[in-house]
């Protein structure tokens, strides 16, 4: 079964083409041009290195993110899986690069050999002095394929607020915040773009910048293991997580 992953949350992006879970090629687009200019050219020169003239799934990111970049990703993706009648999976962009950061995390020997309470935050650029940002708990593995759980969803934070405290800043879960103030902490790994424009000032464990940004491999791999859990949609369906209104929206509703 043959899985196309699109992941367009920033200013670049990425293409991969998945046998289920397993990338068997992945480009990125360029971020000088942008997904408008080169995401369809991609795709379909990915198709025609590999003889595919079709695809079984579409894994593709719905955020949050760039507005332009998301809309172009999800247009793309819904097209094709409109025309092509097969499922589509919408994959939170925060979560793929959690994954991305988890997937690193299970793999180390430090972590074999003494498995620990470990929380992955990611973060990105919102503009506008604002960030996105979410929390996940690595609860376990199944073979190299990280177990995590939400315990802050994907929101937007002043970046002054969440520089200064980048765990008291999210909103979670009532369990996971008494964690955050309990002598027994869990671990903490920050990662994600927005870390090139907002460093934390609170001393937290920064992932390599290799693992900031999400994939469309990565978005891939989220996607089928969605789809094998029966959360796969059609496109008609499919909608994206902006998480806050844009910027022409908001003005609209000042005026």
């Amino acid at each position: 079964m043959l899985n196309l992953g699109i992941e367009c949350s920033g200013t670049g992006g990425s293409v991969a083409l998945l046998r289920r879970d397993q990338p068997i090629f992945e480009q990125l687009l360029s971020p000088d041009l942008g997904s408008i200019q080169c995401l369809a050219s991609t795709v379909q020169n990915i198709l025609s290195l590999h003889s595919v003239a079709r695809v079984d799934l579409i894994s593709v990111t719905i955020g949050p993110g760039s507005f332009t970049g998301l809309r172009v990703g999800l247009a793309t993706a819904k097209m094709l899986a409109y025309a092509w009648n097969i499922p589509i999976v919408g994959v939170d962009s925060l979560h793929a690069i959690a994954f991305r950061i988890g997937c690193q995390r299970i793999g180390s020997p430090n972590w074999l050999e003494n498995p620990e309470k470990t929380w992955i935050i990611s973060v990105a650029n919102a503009f506008r002095r604002q960030v996105f940002a979410s929390a996940w708990l690595l609860e376990a593995h199944s073979s190299d394929t990280p177990v995590l759980a939400p315990v802050a969803p994907s929101q937007v934070l002043d970046a002054d607020d969440w520089q200064d405290a980048p765990l008291h800043s999210l909103a979670m879960t009532p369990s996971a915040a008494s964690w955050v103030d309990s002598n027994a902490r869990p671990a903490f790994l920050l990662g994600g773009p927005g870390l090139r424009n907002y460093l934390p000032k609170f001393p937290i464990e920064l992932v390599p910048d290799s693992l900031w940004d999400p994939t469309a491999a990565v978005t891939g791999k989220l996607g089928w293991l969605a789809h094998l859990e029966g959360r796969s949609t059609n496109s008609r369906l499919l909608m994206p997580n902006y998480v806050r209104a844009s910027a022409a929206e908001e003005a609209g509703k000042r005026k």
